[in-house]
């Protein structure tokens, strides 16, 4: 059972961590409205891991009821957006583009890198556009976009020079040592870093749902903490019982290993030592049983709320393992204090 609260509440945790960062990336922010000159400032800051820039919507055109927007994102903004490129590669030449499957099938193409294709499009400098593209590499289609029926055409840098598009960046950041800081406190030194560099507050956008669950969530882990004393003080009960029955009904055993000499000492190790070997008889058996129902539990839960098509990966790590051979053991020892004590005062006329 300690096994099984282990294994449920580190993989709804990290569940719910994968699902954030498939919808909201693992950035921890992003800065808008700069410009290019800040990014360069930013990418060579003490206190950000990585980088990922991308521009403002430079064109866009509708068909049949879809969307189509064009922009610059470089691939650090894509990796951390979660859509790294499926196949192909980054477009580099002005003529290259990004985009996903679905859209070039509802522009009536397949999902091939390196044909090329035609697309209309109305630009930010008033124009009205025709040109040709090489689909350098297909990128996945986020859920959000996909509900709204809108589709990102990722063009390159130098279409963006070639264009002559003043358009403002954002950049998506991360900061160093996400493990050693807490919400708050990247929360902290995001602003640092933006008050360093001079951007204005109102430019500054936290990444909520990631910095929500980047760490595990206080009330998941109380709620497993507080089972798991549920579950010991039961089992500190049942063992407890089990063992006082035992003595009752050896109490004549004991009573002439008390008259040969036997001490209280002696007495009180012979019962505690039973109780641990049962123990480590039993824990790997119990491991195994509790990988098994953690299983059923996870899968019966995500079914019940209509996630059916949901692939579980069933999170464990060494750390539950020990944790719940220690908790296990240290159940036992506690139920066998009083027992032990009950076996060491048996006298040999009993």
């Amino acid at each position: 059972l300690l096994t099984s609260v282990g294994i449920i509440s580190l993989t709804m945790m990290q569940n719910q961590k994968e699902r954030t960062i498939k919808g909201y990336g693992n950035a921890h922010a992003y800065y808008r409205k700069l410009e290019e000159e800040q990014v360069e400032k930013l990418k060579v800051h003490k206190d950000i891991e990585v980088v990922g820039v991308n521009s403002s919507q430079i064109g866009k055109f509708e068909l049949d009821e879809s969307l189509f927007g064009l922009g610059y994102i470089d691939e650090n903004a894509l990796n951390l957006s979660n859509k790294s490129i499926i196949k192909g590669k980054m477009p580099t030449s002005s003529h290259e583009i990004l985009i996903d499957k679905e859209g070039l099938k509802k522009l009536g193409y397949s999902d091939e890198v390196g044909q090329v294709i035609k697309i209309k499009f109305h630009d930010i400098n008033k124009n009205y556009t025709e040109k040709e593209f090489v689909v350098s590499g297909i990128i996945p289609l986020d859920e959000g976009s996909d509900a709204n029926n809108a589709h990102m055409i990722v063009v390159s840098k130098a279409f963006i020079d070639e264009g002559n598009y003043k358009t403002l960046l954002r950049a998506n950041i991360r900061i160093n040592n996400e493990d050693k800081l807490s919400r708050v406190e990247l929360e902290e030194k995001i602003n640092e870093v933006a008050n360093t560099l001079g951007y204005k507050e109102e430019n500054t956008v936290f990444n909520t749902m990631y910095l929500l669950w980047m760490k595990p969530d206080s009330t998941t882990v109380l709620c497993a903490v507080i089972v798991c004393l549920l579950i010991m003080f039961s089992a500190i009960l049942v063992i407890y019982n089990i063992f006082y029955i035992s003595i009752i009904n050896k109490i004549q055993d004991f009573g002439k290993l008390k008259a040969i000499g036997c001490t209280k000492k002696q007495l009180k190790q012979i019962i505690i030592k039973e109780g641990i070997v049962l123990s480590i008889i039993a824990i790997p058996i119990g491991i195994a049983l509790g990988h098994m129902t953690s299983s059923l539990i996870l899968n019966n839960i995500f079914n019940s709320i209509g996630e059916k098509a949901t692939v579980l990966s069933i999170k464990t790590n060494i750390s539950i393992m020990i944790g719940s051979v220690i908790l296990t053991l240290l159940t036992v020892y506690i139920s066998l204090l009083k027992p032990s004590k009950i076996a060491a005062k048996i006298s040999p006329v009993e």
